[in-house]
C-alpha cells in the first residue's frame, strides 16, 4: 500500500482541491484533537508523523524508499522491504497502471 500512497501523493490535486501540504496539517489537526483516545502504540506513531515529512516525502521515489528501508529496520523477521525501492522503479508504469485502474474504485466504494 506504500506504493499506492506514493502515487496519490504525487497525483493528489487530481483527488483533492486543498494541496497536499494543507491535507496533511487539516489531519494532523483531526487526529490531535482525538489522539488521548488512541493506544499508546498509534499515538507514538502520530507523534512521529507530526515532527517528520514522512507523508510529504511519500511524492518521490526516494522518499518511498526511505520510508520501506526504515520500516525494514523495524520489522521483527527478515522483510526485504528495504529492496523494495528497487521494485518500484523497476515496475513503475506497472504499479501505475494499476493504481490507476485501482483509485478510482476505491473512491467510488468509499
Amino acid at each position: 500500500d506504500v506504493f499506492l500512497d506514493h502515487f496519490l501523493a504525487r497525483e493528489w490535486q487530481r483527488f483533492d482541491p486543498r494541496s497536499l501540504e494543507d491535507y496533511i496539517r487539516w489531519i494532523h489537526q483531526v487526529l490531535a484533537d482525538r489522539i488521548d483516545s488512541c493506544p499508546e502504540r498509534s499515538r507514538r506513531y502520530f507523534r512521529y508523523l507530526s515532527t517528520t515529512d514522512t507523508l510529504l516525502h511519500y511524492r518521490s521515489t526516494e522518499g518511498i524508499s526511505r520510508t520501506l528501508s526504515q520500516m525494514a529496520k523495524r520489522a521483527r523477521y527478515d522483510s526485504g522491504m528495504e529492496k523494495a525501492g528497487t521494485v518500484l522503479l523497476s515496475r513503475y508504469a506497472r504499479l501505475e497502471e494499476g493504481f490507476e485502474l485501482f483509485f478510482p474504485e476505491l473512491v467510488h466504494f468509499a
